[in-house]
């Protein structure tokens, strides 16, 4: 679901996101009147409130984005400091530059990655590693060259892994173990003609995620092998076709799911990987008057996951997709009847309840008896507990154990629909547990009325 909280950013294009729980950074480039980065709280509420903290005015667009602790690497297109490190932790504007990295030649940095030991950088047809803020390592100067420009990088482990716009082979994979000698060690074409445009890798490094310009022929997305990081191999039927949306980037979300966003057709696509050799659509947002040019995904400590983008939408470029559970399981829930109208009106007198309880788990329940209104019985009702008021439920306290329960119904009327004797009949059982692996069941639900 599209969030409605979204900002105007100023001037540019959204380009770049990255996002933490709570925080967000957008780059803007393409326009001087763009500032190149931009620093967005998210309340933990639901649905998010999104609200612009403060932007750097430094003159530079900025490409892409990395956070790490109090610093924002900043990939730009400065010719001088294509990485600009600046401190998000002062009050804005961000622009304290604290670090900067300066590629040989003329180019601008295109993409940016950030580990707990160094940065890494792509620049025209090289990988570069970098000193963060505070660090005095050895690096390899002169970088590494790959097949083709590259729009963007993921590092996991010892492997740099780097999809390819431009050249023969749309991902390369380089060896970062030796942070003075960076070395290319495996290459692959999964489709000829077209351009890598974003990758990513999964956490034990051994599948790669890639996706790569509309081909009105060829699949735009590629489950790939990197279990040999020489010699990377597309896995069997691990394709699928994004077209017309032409691919800008790709997130791994939670549950086995990843997320491509891009331009044209339907612009936000789920994709279930659970099966590699078939992947699979399970959701996609309908089009919309606006294209989005990339994504950040974030699990919150409570289980909501939300996509960040950022969008070509002059009016609020960036945006907020509200997701599911996010692979984690829900500690609560509850099931609500259909209307049971006998066909006049009734004194309920009775329910019998039979359910399932495993350890860890209960199971609740209300019970909601309402008239006819304009002939016909309500679209809303109001649930009652053992004491007849909506704050209670039968039984009062969660019983861990029973199997069984029963209790009579609340006679009289209650604000602002309950009324028996009633006509229209309904119940809400609270499931409830604290284990992901057990939930309470609950088999029937009889009630007892008269005449």
């Amino acid at each position: 679901n599209l969030a409605s909280s979204n900002i105007n950013l100023q001037g540019g294009t959204a380009l770049g996101v990255w996002a933490k729980e709570g925080e967000v950074y957008v780059t803007t480039g393409q326009s001087a009147s763009g500032l190149p980065l931009t620093k967005i709280s998210i309340s933990n509420t639901n649905p998010p409130i999104a609200t612009q903290v403060g932007s750097s005015t430094l003159n530079y667009k900025g490409n892409q984005v990395a956070v790490d602790g109090n610093y924002a690497y900043i990939a730009t297109d400065n010719n001088f400091k294509e990485i600009v490190a600046v401190d998000v932790s002062t009050p804005p504007p961000y622009n304290n530059e604290v670090g900067y990295f300066d590629v040989p030649g003329n180019e601008d940095g295109e993409s940016v990655f950030i580990t707990s030991d160094y940065g890494y950088m792509t620049s025209e047809n090289k990988l570069y590693n970098f000193n963060k803020v505070g660090n005095n390592l050895p690096l390899d100067s002169n970088g590494v060259t790959l097949d083709g420009q590259s729009p963007r990088l993921f590092v996991v482990g010892n492997y740099a892994y780097v999809s390819i716009r431009s050249g023969p082979k749309e991902l390369n994979i380089v060896d970062i173990s030796n942070p003075t000698n960076l070395t290319q060690v495996g290459r692959l074409d999964v489709n000829p003609g077209v351009g890598g445009k974003d990758i990513a890798v999964s956490s034990d490094a051994n599948t790669v995620y890639l996706v790569t310009s509309e081909s009105s022929t060829r699949s735009e997305f590629y489950i790939i092998d990197t279990t040999s990081k020489t010699n990377p191999s597309p896995i069997s039927g691990g394709t699928f076709d994004t077209s017309p949306m032409d691919p800008r980037a790709i997130n791994i979300v939670p549950g086995n799911l990843v997320v491509i966003v891009g331009w044209n057709g339907s612009q936000y696509h789920v994709i279930n990987v659970s099966i590699p050799s078939s992947p699979s659509r399970c959701d996609t947002f309908p089009a919309q008057s606006f294209n989005i040019n990339d994504i950040a995904t974030v699990k919150e400590t409570d289980g909501d996951v939300y996509s960040y983008l950022v969008t070509n939408d002059n009016g609020g470029e960036f945006k907020i997709i509200a997701g599911g559970p996010g692979g984690a399981y829900s500690s609560e829930g509850t099931f609500e009847s259909q209307t049971f109208n006998p066909g006049y009106q009734t004194a309920d007198n009775r329910f019998e309840a039979n359910f399932s309880q495993p350890v860890g788990t209960t199971i609740q329940f209300q019970v909601a008896l309402a008239n006819l209104e304009s002939g016909v019985c309500p679209s809303s009702y109001t649930f009652v507990g053992q004491d007849g008021t909506t704050n209670t439920w039968f039984p009062l306290t969660p019983t861990p154990g029973l199997t069984s329960f029963s209790a009579p119904f609340p006679f009289g009327s209650y604000a602002p629909n309950y009324s028996n004797p009633g006509q229209c009949f309904r119940y809400k059982s609270k499931f409830s547990t604290t284990d992901q692996n057990n939930t309470p069941v609950l088999y029937d639900f009889t009630i007892n009325y008269s005449p």
